[in-house]
């Protein structure tokens, strides 16, 4: 099994914006196979969220080349562009346009998550994930 969880792994590999990790189901699945340790680094000295990305990147190349860990990886998901779109109601309502027609125009280019809207008619909430590169999240439209 550890085999086919090898070879899986190294197909994965080449997936692109993906995480997935293949492992061998333990003998006695009430009691998992998980070892390890988690190791999270903080920004103390205050020197900004690009520069811990980097760190975080050049501590991962070299743990890579450490044969002793295997399946090293960062938790979550690298930054994506992010995009905030401003609706302007009354112009789409002048226009003919429903929260449904905008709605359906940004899920087919951006994904499939629906908008929602508030009672005062303000949409908010509509976080998107694209089958490629990039996401988009708006957190009030």
């Amino acid at each position: 099994m550890q085999a086919v969880a090898a070879r899986a792994n190294q197909r994965f590999k080449q997936i692109r914006d993906a995480q997935a990790i293949a492992f061998a189901p333990p003998p006695v699945l009430e009691l998992g196979n998980a070892s390890g340790f988690d190791l999270e680094l903080l920004d103390r000295a205050n020197q900004g969220h690009e520069n811990l990305m980097q760190a975080r990147d050049q501590l991962l190349a070299l743990v890579h080349k450490d044969a002793r860990l295997e399946q090293v990886r960062a938790n979550g998901l690298d930054d994506e562009p992010q995009y905030q779109f401003n609706v302007d109601w009354e112009k789409a309502s002048a226009l003919g346009l429903t929260i449904t027609d905008i709605n359906n125009t940004l899920s087919a280019a951006w994904g499939r998550n629906s908008l929602t809207t508030s009672s005062t008619g303000v949409a908010s909430s509509a976080c998107s994930s694209r089958a490629m590169r990039h996401r988009a999240c708006c957190r009030r439209i």
